[in-house]
């Protein structure tokens, strides 16, 4: 159980480290705070069957404006 909880924190921090990556590059702010381990575990299962609603959720949250 605990083994199953750590590889989910790691598999969000690679994720989320990626998407950061992508985000910032493309010039904007990015902060990932607001983001509870279950939404974002929901939020990608759903993408898995093409419901991206979750993920635009988070992202219209965390996604800031352009970096100056």
């Amino acid at each position: 159980m605990a083994l199953n909880r750590a590889e989910r924190s790691l598999s969000k921090i690679a994720a989320s480290a990626s998407l950061e990556h992508l985000i910032v590059n493309a010039g904007y702010e990015i902060s990932w705070w607001s983001v509870e381990a279950d939404e974002w575990l929901r939020a990608n299962i759903e993408a898995v069957f093409c419901d991206y609603r979750g993920l635009e959720r988070i992202f219209e949250r965390c996604i800031g404006g352009p970096i100056a």
